[in-house]
């Protein structure tokens, strides 16, 4: 897999609103999502789950992308919860570049 893939789920009543993101989110594959993803925050505010599980790999433009996705949702008046990568060198990316003081991470149990 060397792209990145975005799955929308609508939110139901038990749910909140998900984007699952499968692949990498590496450079202009981070661009494009971080650009995909502020457009549909900015048609439908809502509060959203953004799901990294299933990311492969991550580098400091996807970090960058990820916290600027967060920015926009919190401007919007919303709650944005990320899940952890399950990646442990995606986790520690996320720690040396303090982001995790500032993304709002969630450890999910694996699906």
């Amino acid at each position: 897999m060397n792209q990145l893939t975005i799955t929308f789920q609508e939110q139901t009543p038990q749910t909140k609103a998900t984007y699952t993101l499968e692949g990498i989110l590496c450079g202009m594959e981070a661009i494009t999502c971080k650009n995909r993803l502020i457009q549909a925050i900015r048609s439908t505010p809502q509060d959203l789950l953004l799901d990294l599980r299933a990311v492969i790999r991550i580098d400091l433009g996807g970090i960058n992308a990820l916290a600027v996705i967060c920015q926009q949702v919190q401007q919007s008046g919303n709650r944005l919860v990320i899940t952890e990568p399950r990646n442990e060198c995606h986790k520690e990316l996320v720690a040396l570049t303090k982001m995790d003081r500032f993304l709002p991470l969630q450890r999910l149990a694996v699906a």
